[in-house]
């Protein structure tokens, strides 16, 4: 599975992100492919890199949004 202007993501992350959006309405899909895509595209970055100890401690999406604003 690849992603536009990305590298592709591993066929296990591939087959989760399908088994989720397998029987959703498409709202609801879209909804959460942006989030996906939001989220691939924010840790691959450099910084995003250096601060992997701390993401790896946060426990929901807020706490990744206030990690990498910061």
């Amino acid at each position: 599975m690849r992603q536009m202007r990305r590298g592709e993501i591993d066929q296990n992350t591939g087959k989760l992100l399908l088994s989720k959006l397998k029987g959703k309405k498409l709202e609801e899909a879209l909804e959460l492919l942006g989030y996906f895509k939001w989220l691939y595209e924010a840790l691959d970055t450099e910084e995003a890199r250096n601060k992997k100890a701390e993401i790896s401690k946060v426990k929901d999406f807020k706490g990744v949004v206030e990690v990498l604003s910061r």
